[in-house]
Formats: C-alpha cells, sequence, structure tokens
C-alpha cells in the first residue's frame, strides 16, 4: 500500500459539502519523490491512495486508472487503485 500526494496540498484540509480530507504528515509524508521514481513505486504496489492534481494526472497518463475512475474533494481530485492480479 501506498499514499502519494502533491507537496502542496500535504498538511491541507480539503472539503466540500459532502466530504472532508485531512492530508495528514503521518499518513502521506514519509519522503519526497519526483514522477520517475512516483512510477517505480506506483506500477509495484497493489493498493494506491493518490490526492492532489499532478499525482493524479500522472497515474492516469502512465494507464494505472481511467479518468472516470476520479473523484474529487472540492476541486482536489484523488484516486484509490486496488489492482487484483491471479
Amino acid at each position: 500500500m501506498v499514499n502519494i500526494c502533491d507537496i502542496d496540498i500535504l498538511g491541507t484540509t480539503i472539503n466540500d459539502d459532502k466530504r472532508k480530507m485531512h492530508i495528514s504528515n503521518d499518513f502521506f509524508a514519509g519522503q519526497v519523490v519526483g514522477f520517475e521514481e512516483a512510477t517505480k513505486i506506483l506500477q509495484k504496489m497493489s493498493i494506491i491512495n493518490l490526492v492532489g492534481k499532478k499525482i493524479v494526472d500522472h497515474a492516469i497518463n502512465i494507464k494505472l486508472a481511467t479518468p472516470k475512475a476520479i473523484k474529487k474533494i472540492g476541486k482536489v481530485p484523488f484516486l484509490i487503485i486496488y489492482k487484483f492480479e491471479h
């Protein structure tokens, strides 16, 4: 399992009329990685939690999900990916 967020939203709280999510340092801040390293991590993991436009767009660009899977809290996209392999 991996949790990745855009660095610019780390430590903030995002919300809308129905949901609220705190992008906590405890949950998301392990290390700062670039897109190349993130790609390697994302390709290995079977459960992925992503929050933020940059990292969600990256996951779509490397074909880990489709745009239809993206949800938003306020204007911030998030994506949860479960990979099931035989």
